[in-house]
């Protein structure tokens, strides 16, 4: 909750946080400031990525966009360190990018707050070290299909001017030396670069040119993007996906 935003004290029956509290440097501070403007019987409902099931994790899955990773038993934690009573918590793991938690939580009554309860550190980095292992292997096998699909292809484009095509870059070799331009539909990001290499829009490209692939850096909406390219753009360029493998 930014500081320059006032919101009246106790005038508020709802907060709701979706995939905010991983991006801000106190969350703690922010649950408070949350508290302070809710009614006595007001909510706060609360969804963040999960930090279990390494399997489910993407790749790149720790990056500089959060700053903070949570459990089930921290983030009721917190909350309980504010002065919330959680009413229902549960994982989601089926059918999204990552797991996620989401916790429905009230304002206690009694103004006394519980101490913490953190997660084991010896836990966390039987977890960090077992995903680490597991996303190496993942970039090298999109190394892999890259260094087949781009076998006979002389022009390599990658379409996301986002987080991703950074890690994409850094993890695989096989796009080294081969990439001529970022392509991002967000005219904001023309212009500027990653690695070095400039992001444009779709239009400097021949998207009929068969010695051109286009590869998607995108997990979470690769499909979406290929629907795009294909049908919606009659792309006849090569179209890669990373992640239909």
């Amino acid at each position: 909750m930014k500081d320059d935003i006032t919101i009246e004290s106790k005038s508020t029956d709802l907060v709701i946080f979706s995939h905010v509290l991983e991006h801000v440097f106190d969350p703690q501070l922010t649950l408070k400031k949350a508290n302070r403007v809710l009614s006595p019987l007001g909510k706060i409902l609360i969804e963040v990525p999960c930090l279990i099931y390494p399997k489910k994790w993407p790749n790149g899955y720790f990056t500089f966009e959060h700053i903070n990773y949570f459990t089930e038993e921290s983030l009721t934690s917190c909350l309980s360190q504010q002065g919330f009573t959680p009413i229902y918590t549960g994982v989601y793991t089926d059918n999204l990018a990552y797991p996620v938690i989401l916790v429905l939580a009230q304002k206690s009554q009694s103004k006394i707050l519980s101490e913490g309860v953190f997660d084991s550190p010896k836990k966390i980095r039987n977890l960090i070290d077992k995903y680490l292992l597991l996303d190496s292997d993942k970039w090298k096998r999109i190394d892999q299909l890259l260094n087949k699909e781009l076998e006979e292809i002389d022009d390599v484009v990658i379409y996301g001017g986002g987080v991703h095509s950074s890690q994409l870059l850094n993890n695989t070799v096989a796009l080294t030396h081969r990439v001529k331009c970022i392509i991002d539909t967000n005219p904001q990001k023309h212009g500027l670069d990653i690695n070095g290499i400039k992001i444009c829009g779709i239009e400097v490209l021949d998207l009929n040119d068969k010695n051109l692939a286009i590869v998607i850096s995108s997990k979470a909406y690769e499909n979406e993007i290929y629907d795009f390219l294909v049908n919606h753009m009659m792309v006849g360029s090569k179209v890669i996906r990373l992640y239909q493998y």
